[in-house]
């Protein structure tokens, strides 16, 4: 898999990976995203930055666009340092603006590793912005600040009417999938509680059962279950009110699902990748043998 540079494989194997997202909340984070960066280097090293944007063909911008996301996605210091250098270059100006397809990466991964200031030039970007393609790729990035405040305040601002009514849920769905954000929504989930019910009833909102759903599906410890359990035992009347009720119960059971998925495969994750990065057989070998261990894991 090191040696793999198949756009079709490291899209499958990012699909496959989505299923063990659950550990990006937990301590195995580091030591899963250290050998998944050594994974996606020489993808990286062909697709990545280094890449010639004249003449690129389609397929290549699809590899580029996923060796950028996937290799920022685990740490890599060289796409984040140029992330940052393309999102502090951007200044409005066409000329200095990301490539279309460097775009998700450039914006989120920038704001990830620049200042306040960057977040809220982009912030202003976004309310003069008409291209519902840049919105997306806008409101994309601004989720991915680490900032505990800025996330805070960005929740905020979905409420608000600068975001139409038909991204809210996008936009705050777009949090729940960072490590900063996903407990912040719970939290603006139980502060807003008022909101989310008056926009669901009165203005006939139908999307309560999205944010709910993506906000939780990472949820994995027997803490985070019960304090959804008590959260839904607080809104019994709001929830049969709203149709809820089935939601909760798939949130539960995806819930437990997590649980007995880490309980039955956290540890050998760590043990088997402990193992093998210092194995005979060689690093292209090893990191062979370990994507196809990942994949199988991810796909059980």
């Amino acid at each position: 898999m090191a040696e793999e540079t198949d756009y079709v494989v490291w899209k499958m194997f990012d699909r496959a990976m989505s299923s063990v997202r659950v550990l990006k909340f937990e301590l195995i984070k580091d030591v899963l995203d250290g050998y998944l960066r050594q994974l996606v280097q020489k993808y990286y090293d062909q697709f990545g930055f280094s890449i010639s944007l004249s003449n690129i063909a389609d397929m290549d911008r699809e590899s580029m666009n996923l060796a950028l996301l996937l290799s920022c996605q685990y740490g890599n210091n060289d796409c984040l340092m140029k992330s940052k250098a393309l999102i502090e270059k951007n200044d409005g100006t066409l000329a200095n603006e990301p490539d279309r397809d460097q775009k998700l990466t450039a914006y989120c991964y920038g704001v990830q590793e620049s200042s306040q200031t960057e977040w809220e030039r982009l912030w202003a970007s976004y309310k003069t912005e008409h291209n519902a393609n840049e919105l997306y790729s806008i409101r994309y990035g601004l989720a991915c600040s680490k900032d505990d405040l800025t996330i805070k305040n960005w929740l905020q601002l979905i409420k608000g009417d600068d975001i139409r009514t038909q991204d809210k849920h996008t936009a705050i769905n777009q949090v729940s999938g960072t490590e900063t954000g996903r407990d912040f929504v719970w939290e603006f989930i139980e502060s807003e509680w008022q909101w989310i019910k008056d926009k669901t009833l009165q203005e006939s909102w139908t999307r309560a059962s999205s944010i709910l759903t993506t906000c939780t599906s990472t949820f994995s410890t027997s803490v985070l279950k019960q304090k959804v359990q008590s959260f839904r035992d607080s809104k019994k009347t709001d929830i049969e009110e709203m149709g809820l009720d089935g939601t909760f119960d798939n949130i539960m059971t995806t819930i437990d699902k997590n649980i007995k998925w880490r309980e039955d495969n956290e540890q050998n994750f760590v043990d088997w990748i402990k193992n093998n990065e210092n194995g005979e057989g060689g690093d292209a070998a090893k990191l062979t043998a370990s994507a196809f261990f990942v994949l199988a894991a991810a796909l059980l």
